[in-house]
């Protein structure tokens, strides 16, 4: 049925849109980011062949090829969601879809051109009052960038969600005082997460706030894992809410292990270096 190719559709946008996350990653890991330093508005010179993809030029340009596709697949899945959606507020979110990712364009782009072209520099220099130092301009760009890009992927997870035969077999949502501390718990557990990204985009591309990224990393293991017990809680005989308590309070801990190693692995590479 339509709405079953909506889901479908949904489904694989958000495919997509993990791996354009794990290819923008890869491009602030190895500093690929200005390896190309123009910005053509021709998206179709953007596919150059694989031979002229070498070194760095590889992870940056696959980078911006799966944004592209990324781009197309999401107006695609707008359209679907309007021809075939009786929800209007899934249609909005589709639309919003659109419009985030046009937006995550555009921040990719000027994130490049504050490098590379005079005109950018002087605007951005000028806003953030460092003329002549194009550095914090250069951060910012990055950092809205990462930030707005776990936001988006987060709207096609909802969008793959609200779509499935799961969510729509629930019919209206219950109203109880449980319900309502685990919603209020859920709210507040989300709220620190989106910190938590702000602080670990600033780490990462400033080198800065290391300490208070852990800990706010620690309050917020802490409420995911207060929110996958609350959830086992009211809901035990629900199999989806089930898995998706426990895959939620799993991964934190893996995240948590995770920023630590990460942790320690810079502070060895500092002493080396000291030494």
């Amino acid at each position: 049925s339509p709405s079953h190719w909506g889901h479908r559709l949904s489904f694989l946008v958000a495919a997509l849109g993990l791996l354009m996350i794990v290819a923008g990653a890869t491009v602030t890991t190895t500093r690929a980011g200005d390896a190309d330093p123009e910005w053509n508005f021709q998206f179709w010179r953007w596919f150059p062949p694989i031979s002229q993809m070498n070194g760095n030029l590889f992870y940056e340009h696959l980078h911006r090829e799966i944004g592209t596709l990324l781009g197309f697949a999401v107006l695609a899945l707008a359209l679907v969601l309007w021809r075939t959606e009786s929800r209007s507020w899934v249609r909005k979110l589709g639309f919003l879809a659109v419009l985030l990712v046009c937006l995550q364009g555009a921040l990719g782009g000027l994130r490049v051109l504050v490098v590379s072209d005079p005109g950018i520099q002087e605007a951005a220099t000028q806003v953030t009052g460092t003329a002549g130092n194009v550095g914090p301009a250069r951060i910012a760009f990055a950092m809205t960038h990462a930030t707005l890009a776990q936001a988006f992927f987060s709207l096609l997870v909802v969008l793959a969600l609200v779509t499935s035969r799961f969510w729509i077999g629930l019919g209206a949502p219950t109203k109880s005082v449980a319900v309502s501390k685990m919603r209020r718990l859920a709210l507040i557990t989300t709220g620190l997460v989106f910190v938590q990204l702000l602080l670990g985009t600033f780490v990462r591309h400033s080198g800065g706030g290391v300490h208070l990224h852990l800990t706010i990393g620690l309050i917020v293991v802490v409420h995911l894992v207060l929110l996958a017990r609350r959830a086992l809680l009211n809901h035990p005989d629900v199999i989806p809410v089930r898995t998706v308590a426990t895959v939620l309070g799993f991964l934190g801990l893996v995240q948590m292990g995770l920023g630590f190693a990460s942790w320690g692995f810079l502070m060895g590479r500092t002493e080396m270096d000291l030494r």
